[in-house]
């Protein structure tokens, strides 16, 4: 350390870190992918392939051992000059301090990692369909009543199309009705987020969604002409015209309301549904009543 003297410090704190050449191109790579409204699963999963050989570039990983190391050693290094128990003290609490406002040791990050995954996971292994949405109201809820909307806007803020939107949802919501820390009685307002995730979704993903999203009437004569429309879609090429009419149609469709288990765009589609409808509204609402 004594020999190493300025030179040493100017490259940890100076140089830039060595991260490797093929890891850099995989986040560019994926900030592309990302950035590209019109990015679809095949360019993701490309993007994914470049980053898993990305990190078997272990030069980066094994150099980042020795920055540590030798991090470690320069910080806690005994100095001549002064007291060398203070300087050690003082220079491990420049060290540690900054932990707190990293994402690491925020609320926030935890919201991320664990609101956005163990959530998720919990709703997909739990019970029916029908009991999904409840177990994820319940638990955003909570952490609304708990934390207050700073962990919302925090999701918000870092959203990806990878994150669930339904934080993005809440967070807009609830600062449009001007609400804190009340207990909100109207909190079924994510029952509308199905239709917000359809509005929240890029022009690409809303194409993609089009057979499975809007109308069960499988002779929906919007979506079908929608579906024509789709086929003579160049990428690169927008149309406002086209897109808009995709979307008004994407924002009309609501649920039936005896079963909410099926929605439609249209009276019209409804009624021409009906037949084949009919069997499962019914067993859907015994169900319900029984609940």
């Amino acid at each position: 350390m004594a020999a190493g003297g300025r030179e040493l410090e100017e490259f940890l704190l100076e140089d830039d870190l060595d991260v490797g050449d093929f890891r850099k191109a995989a986040v560019v790579i994926e900030q592309r992918v990302t950035a590209d409204v019109e990015s679809e699963d095949t360019d993701r999963m490309a993007a994914g392939d470049i980053e898993d050989k990305a990190d078997d570039d272990l030069a980066a990983h094994v150099l980042s051992w020795f920055y540590g190391d030798i991090t470690g050693a320069f910080i806690l290094n005994e100095d001549a000059g002064g007291d060398a128990d203070d300087k050690q003290c003082y220079e491990t609490h420049l060290l540690v301090n900054p932990i707190p406002f990293t994402k690491f040791g925020q609320a926030g990050d935890w919201l991320h990692c664990s609101a956005t995954g163990t959530c998720k996971e919990m709703c997909e292994d739990t019970g029916d369909t029908g009991d999904n949405e409840p177990i994820f109201v319940k638990a955003c809820f909570n952490l609304y009543k708990r934390y207050g909307l700073q962990l919302f806007t925090r999701a918000a803020r870092r959203e990806t199309y990878q994150d669930c939107v339904v934080f993005y949802y809440i967070t807009h919501r609830i600062k449009r009705d001007g609400a804190q820390m009340d207990t909100r009685a109207d909190w079924a307002l994510l029952t509308q987020f199905e239709r917000y995730e359809w509005e929240h979704q890029t022009i690409l993903g809303k194409w993609n969604c089009l057979t499975l999203y809007g109308c069960d009437t499988e002779e929906c004569p919007e979506r079908k002409a929608l579906e024509a429309l789709r086929e003579k879609r160049v990428r690169g090429v927008r149309d406002p015209v086209v897109e808009k009419r995709l979307e008004d149609w994407g924002a009309k469709p609501k649920a039936c309301s005896t079963c909410e288990s099926s929605s439609y765009c249209s009276a019209a589609c409804q009624r021409a549904h009906w037949l084949v409808h009919k069997p499962e509204c019914l067993k859907n609402r015994k169900f319900s009543k029984r609940s």
